[in-house]
């Protein structure tokens, strides 16, 4: 029997950006985030453009899952935001995450069998209010302020709290 991997072995090449507290009663990722951006590598195919132009103009694009144990037909097209071809083989999306989602291998492979070599997520964005945050500016507690001198300040109730906002897609 091999002893379990530590903590570092299993985070081997992984490091944390960024940390904040979050607000009190702060919803959870899973439920808060509403869209997904991604950046994918496919297979080079000469009509690829075609494709996802055929796909982006259809009205419905059926997949068929395994949920529960069961086959289930679900529309993927009202999950898809936009899906930009780059080059030959790499396309940008961004994916609703409610109240369906769906896999960018999902999407590739329903627009005309395109085939993902390669999926990395570059961006979660939370809407509300008409404003797109992401996941650690939408629930932050300020907990102080940086001070010029390199400490921290603390919180007073006249501080205001400035996300970094983002454009939100018609």
């Amino acid at each position: 029997m091999t002893a379990p991997m530590s903590v570092a072995e299993q985070t081997e090449g992984v490091a944390a950006r960024a940390a904040v507290p979050l607000a009190d009663r702060a919803p959870a990722l899973q439920e808060a985030v509403t869209a997904v951006s991604w950046r994918a590598e496919i297979d080079p195919a000469a009509d690829a453009a075609d494709r996802i132009a055929a796909g982006l103009a259809a009205p419905a694009i059926e997949i068929t899952r395994t949920r529960k144990g069961r086959e289930v037909t679900e529309d993927v097209r009202p999950v898809v935001r936009f899906l930009n071809m780059c080059d030959d083989t790499v396309v940008e999306m961004e994916l609703n995450t409610q109240p369906r989602s769906a896999k960018p291998s999902e999407i590739l492979a329903a627009f005309g069998g395109l085939n993902e070599r390669r999926a990395v997520r570059t961006h979660q964005w939370i809407e509300r209010d008409g404003a797109r945050l992401e996941p650690l500016d939408a629930d932050m507690r300020i907990v102080g302020l940086a001070t010029e001198q390199g400490g921290f300040a603390a919180e007073s109730a006249a501080t205001p709290r400035r996300p970094r906002v983002h454009e939100v897609y018609a």
